[in-house]
Formats: C-alpha cells, sequence, structure tokens
C-alpha cells in the first residue's frame, strides 16, 4: 500500500471515531439549600394510616415449635396418618394394611427427604415414623381415630369469615374413646413428642396446659357448623407413644383431663 492511501485509510478511521463527550460540569448549590424540605413537604401530603396497634384482633394462641428435623419428622407423620385414614375408609383391612406398612419404608424417607433432611438423617427417622404408624394401627385407640366414622375428616381446615385452623382428624362417635355413634363431636391433633423423663402424670398435665388453646380454639370454629351444638370432645393422640389425653371443651375454661 502506498504511502498515501496509508495516510488516507488513517484519516478515515481518525474521521470514524466519536468524540469525547465534554467534561461533567459542577454546579454549587445555592447556599440556601435544604435537603430536608423536601420530605418535610412530602410528609404534609401522607395519607393518614391507622396504626398497627389499634386494629382489630383476633384471638390467637402460641404453636409451639420445635428444630427444623422435628417438624419435618412431624410433618411426614401426618402426611402418613391421613394416607391410613383414606386408606381404612377405602375399606382396607386393618391387620393387612399393619402387614403392608414395612413396604413403606422407602416412601417414608423420601418424603423425608423432600422436606429437607439430610441424608444422614433420613433413615433413623424413616425407622422412627414407621414405628409410629405401626403403633397407632396396632393400638385399638389409636385405630378407633383412623377409623371411619361420621363427619370423619383428616387435615380438615375450620374457617369462618375471618380467621381458619386446620384440624388433624375430626370425627363423630360416642362420649368415651372406643365408643361408635354420633352423640360428640370428637377433635384430635396429633404429636409426635414423646414423655422423656417426665412422668405420665407431669407428661400430661404439661401437654394440657400447653396445647389446651389451640384446642379450645378448634371448638370454638366447629361449634360454627350445622351439628356444632353437639359436645365437644377434645384430643391430642402420640403415636410413639401411643397414648390419648381427652377432655370435654367447655369453651370457658380447661377441664381436668383425662387420658387411656
Amino acid at each position: 500500500m502506498r504511502t498515501a492511501d496509508i495516510e488516507d485509510f488513517a484519516l478515515d478511521i481518525a474521521a470514524a471515531v466519536a468524540p469525547s463527550p465534554p467534561p461533567p460540569t459542577v454546579q454549587r448549590l445555592p447556599l440556601g439549600f435544604n435537603p430536608a424540605a423536601r420530605f418535610e413537604a412530602a410528609a404534609a401530603l401522607r395519607l393518614e394510616y391507622t396504626p398497627a396497634a389499634s386494629l382489630p384482633r383476633n384471638a390467637s394462641f402460641d404453636r409451639p415449635e420445635g428444630s427444623f428435623a422435628v417438624r419435618a419428622f412431624g410433618n411426614v407423620v401426618h402426611r402418613y396418618l391421613q394416607v391410613l385414614a383414606v386408606r381404612l375408609a377405602d375399606g382396607a383391612n386393618p391387620v393387612a394394611l399393619l402387614a403392608e406398612l414395612p413396604s413403606w419404608t422407602s416412601r417414608l424417607t423420601a418424603s423425608l427427604r423432600g422436606e429437607g433432611l439430610p441424608p444422614r438423617l433420613t433413615a433413623g427417622e424413616a425407622d422412627r415414623a414407621l414405628r409410629a404408624l405401626t403403633l397407632t394401627l396396632s393400638y385399638p385407640t389409636g385405630l378407633w381415630i383412623l377409623s371411619p366414622h361420621a363427619a370423619a375428616a383428616s387435615e380438615r381446615t375450620l374457617t369462618t369469615s375471618t380467621s381458619g385452623l386446620r384440624v388433624d382428624r375430626t370425627f363423630l362417635a360416642g362420649e368415651a374413646p372406643l365408643s361408635s355413634g354420633c352423640a360428640c363431636i370428637w377433635i384430635v391433633d396429633f404429636k409426635t413428642t414423646d414423655p422423656g423423663a417426665r412422668s405420665a402424670e407431669a407428661f400430661a398435665e404439661s401437654e394440657r396446659a400447653k396445647y389446651s388453646s389451640q384446642m379450645e380454639a378448634y371448638a370454638t370454629l366447629r361449634r360454627t357448623l350445622p351439628d356444632g351444638h353437639l359436645p365437644i370432645h377434645l384430643g391430642l393422640f402420640y403415636p410413639l407413644i401411643p397414648r390419648l389425653l381427652h377432655w370435654p371443651s367447655t369453651g370457658l375454661s380447661p377441664a381436668p383431663y383425662n387420658n387411656d
């Protein structure tokens, strides 16, 4: 390429390059500038809101929570207790269903993994979950709770126009465990804890005190349904013991507990 051509080419490139932007200009703010003035003006235009502390609140209860692993285990046990109730409602034989349970180990393991438990915990927790299901199905009171009853439902949500709570198990039966009939409404919550070092009496008293307000909240909502005029019995069932604590709902204050 000739020297003249090279020079022309260089000039063409130089001409094609966009000029550099001008340097930014600096402007001095006026001496009377007040940075807070804009916020004061905005505050004058702010809409009125009712303070949160003044809003009406529904009665509530504190639900005790455990560790992540405890909640994951409880979720899985609750889920498969519901499966057992559905199978029994569909006509499954309790003895045959009990013999089938050991084959559920892989399903329980997968469900625990689905809850986020690490592999190092799932094997032991799956064995415990299987034990909870086995004890419930082989214990007469546990089988009675899961068996078909009038108006029976598992994991049922009781709602009103202002609130809603989910009940583990509710059904109509007689006034005492193992009884039949439709004289009473039973509301049962499943709890996967165990007494530990506590005596049976101390365990029952502490659990009753811990969950009474929760169970009475269930009863309050249950009374809004068409058959809510019936007496209501509240129960806490512990699959790993197994044991049922139960007492009649007064709607006013906790009554002395019973257990079997």
